[in-house]
């Protein structure tokens, strides 16, 4: 124990100690900004799902509301 102790207290047990702390930040920098683009990621692909049937259900509205007033487009149908 004692040579564990005097180790961490000598210089060269510092440097390598301290090179150890930066490293771990260093990791815990990089795990965050792996879990914060996920996350940023995850929400992009949910409000592109989101908006899409969003578009999907006005156009259906649209078309019903054509439908319901008598009138039918002409890109409806084949020439």
């Amino acid at each position: 124990m004692t040579a564990i102790l005097a180790f961490v207290l000598s210089p060269i047990g510092r440097w390598i100690a301290g090179a150890g702390m930066l490293i771990l930040l260093a990791g815990g920098i990089y795990a965050k900004g792996r879990y914060d683009g996920r996350s940023s990621y995850k929400a992009k692909i949910e409000r592109q799902i989101n908006e899409a049937i969003e578009k999907g259900d006005n156009g259906r509205a649209d078309a019903l509301k054509q439908l319901d007033d008598g009138s039918v487009p002409n890109g409806w149908f084949r020439d």
